[in-house]
């Protein structure tokens, strides 16, 4: 059975992995974790690559210090602590880059953002897929739950120097114009955060206290 790196890119395309691995852990559902992902194997069939028991009788086959094992274990502790990653409700989340039309990610590779809302708890994901380009935008988030002047803070990034959120800020109605998925349009009011994301990188945003 191919593992997602095989299966998304034809081999091991390790920033690609990175971003499967955190939607995995941070969409709805109990993450299924085949096993050798943590490892980085990317082959199929009967690869070296491809097979656990490549392992056996190796002298320090397992690596506890590979990437990917790291970034599972930092995704699974967060997963645990955050009850809104396990429970909570999935909504998609219209964007811009131009602080005015708001609405999916148009291009591909695009930007991704979901929230997961359990009880008065937010937790944002953003996704950017372009492997060249940064994103700078602005996301929309719950309004009730996120008053003006609060800020989000980054949980989890799979860079070294992810840029933080900025605070909340509201956009007056009637300044914003918000595309939805049926086509429909509305015009606010609209409370949203500030994010930029690297190429290839995925934010895991959660409410500062």
């Amino acid at each position: 059975m191919g593992r997602s790196p095989h299966a998304i890119a034809g081999g091991l395309d390790s920033a690609l992995h990175e971003l499967a691995l955190v939607f995995l852990y941070s969409a709805r559902g109990i993450p299924c974790l085949y096993y050798g992902t943590e490892q980085g194997l990317s082959g199929s069939g009967d690869r070296v690559e491809a097979v656990r028991e490549a392992f056996w009788g190796k002298p320090g086959a397992f690596d506890r210090n590979s990437v990917f094992y790291q970034a599972i274990a930092k995704l699974a502790a967060l997963r645990n602590a955050t009850p809104a990653l396990r429970y909570g409700r999935y909504y998609f989340r219209p964007i811009t880059s131009d602080g005015s039309h708001f609405g999916v990610s148009t291009t591909a590779p695009g930007v991704l953002a979901f929230s997961r809302v359990l009880n008065d708890q937010e937790v944002l994901i953003v996704v950017n897929a372009d492997t060249q380009a940064s994103w700078k935008g602005e996301v929309i988030i719950d309004f009730s739950l996120n008053p003006v002047g609060s800020a989000y803070t980054i949980m989890f990034s799979n860079k070294a120097q992810p840029t933080s959120p900025g605070v909340v800020e509201e956009k007056a109605v009637g300044s914003v114009t918000v595309t939805e998925a049926d086509g429909s349009t509305t015009q606010g009011p609209l409370h949203v955060a500030a994010v930029t994301v690297q190429p290839m990188e995925i934010q895991i945003l959660g409410k500062t206290a």
